[in-house]
């Protein structure tokens, strides 16, 4: 997998790798604007640090922020809103989308 995204890489693809961590961009902040490598890690551990080493760019899926306290419903109505994790399948769907959205644009 590296050395195929090293490939991609070196003739000119954005390798975007999905990853929820500080240094990642928001999708709805990354502009696609040449042929784009969307690489996605386990759902346990995330990309594996050289899969990581070999992204030109990683982004993450901005998540609701919590509801308001100030709001009604009881305690655990608000929790049940939040979502913190969802799975690579899910994830994937929602990156693409807002990749092709921009690419688009």
């Amino acid at each position: 997998m590296p050395r195929t995204l090293a490939d991609a890489a070196e003739k000119g693809w954005a390798v975007v790798g999905a990853a929820a961590e500080a240094g990642s961009v928001p999708v709805s902040l990354f502009k696609v604007d040449r042929p784009t490598v969307l690489v996605m890690g386990n759902e346990g551990y995330g990309l594996r640090a050289t899969v990581k080493r070999c992204c030109t760019s990683l982004v993450q899926i901005e998540m609701a922020p919590p509801p308001s306290s100030s709001g009604s419903g009881s305690s655990s109505m608000r929790q049940q809103q939040l979502v913190d994790s969802l799975n690579v399948s899910v994830a994937t769907g929602i990156l693409l989308h807002q990749l092709l959205t921009t690419a688009r644009q």
